[in-house]
């Protein structure tokens, strides 16, 4: 079971997600906001939707949503421990893109709570 669950955070951490923000050159409290569907090697989807971000240089709010409908783990966060910048860089039509980091507790149906 941890394998496919690790996976799938594997396959959610490669997402390209859409920002808003200031300037690209330097760190400001900023936004995310993504989701998306993952198949399984049997077929069967998974579904998720992801969001995070900070006020003042604190994380302030985030939530997931995961559902996996192969074998029915169910994945909503509860709270928000850390949002941090990865990278930033600009895309091709000046907007800023990159990666983030959202890290929190999560309530599972299979595992309880999880980091």
């Amino acid at each position: 079971m941890r394998r496919i669950w690790t996976r799938y955070a594997f396959g959610v951490a490669a997402l390209a997600l859409m920002l808003a923000s200031g300037p690209a050159s330097a760190w400001v409290c900023d936004f995310l906001t993504g989701g998306g569907f993952i198949i399984r090697d049997s077929g069967a989807k998974a579904n998720f939707g992801v969001g995070g971000g900070c006020k003042f240089g604190s994380p302030t709010w985030g939530h997931l949503e995961y559902i996996d409908h192969g074998i029915g783990l169910n994945v909503h966060w509860t709270s928000i421990t850390a949002y941090m910048e990865l990278d930033t860089s600009t895309g091709p039509n000046g907007q800023p893109t990159g990666a983030r980091l959202i890290c929190g507790t999560a309530r599972t149906n299979f595992f309880g709570d999880v980091d």
